[in-house]
């Protein structure tokens, strides 16, 4: 990927993903008006030795008059920063190309969908769910059939977890006898200015 396509597609994802976390204001009003997604999106994550198993979960929600809506393609981003993304395969793996979850689906024979990965980083995982028009580009916002979907997750490592637990306690010990100690200085030098000089 040359350097100025990828200054393309980083300016397109910014667009994206300001559009989408500032709301309907940022939207053309035609988009502002999708509705809401019919299919639900749940994520769950648990402890694993590497990080940690992240699952997400897109089921269709008992919704009726939506069968005759055109198939779509269903994208699974995530997003590491402001400019950067990455897209879930059909496989289990990351793309930072557009990739689908699924193809040519449609609301009638949509069959639940569920993805797990572990995540080694820590931090937080937002995903971003989108119902594009099959074979469509799925930054184009014209393409999208409904509002997307925006979940997120915290993904933390218990202290039990952490590989060298000596040290980080020791750091944690240190930290808190410095806290301890700035608190004694302040409260001591407060008394000082309080006491009349005579």
């Amino acid at each position: 990927m040359t350097e100025a396509v990828s200054g393309v597609w980083r300016r397109t994802v910014a667009v994206l993903v300001a559009g989408v976390l500032g709301g309907a204001a940022a939207l053309d009003v035609s988009e502002a008006a999708l509705a809401s997604a019919p299919f639900a999106v749940s994520m769950a994550v648990s402890p694993a030795i590497s990080g940690n198993s992240v699952a997400v979960s897109i089921e269709l929600r008992p919704t009726r008059g939506l069968a005759a809506i055109e198939p779509f393609d269903l994208y699974v981003m995530q997003l590491q920063s402001f400019q950067d993304v990455l897209f879930l395969t059909a496989s289990g793996s990351w793309s930072p190309t557009p990739a689908s979850l699924r193809q040519g689906l449609s609301v009638k024979g949509f069959a639940p969908v569920t993805m797990r990965w572990t995540e080694g980083r820590l931090g937080s995982v937002q995903l971003l769910v989108i119902a594009a028009r099959a074979s469509s580009d799925p930054f184009v916002q014209a393409n999208w059939l409904f509002r997307p979907v925006l979940r997120g997750a915290a993904v933390r490592r218990s202290l039990a977890q952490t590989p060298d637990r000596r040290q980080v306690t020791w750091i944690l010990v240190g930290l808190g006898a410095l806290s301890v100690m700035a608190i004694g200085v302040v409260l001591y030098l407060t008394r000082r200015r309080q006491v009349p000089i005579s």
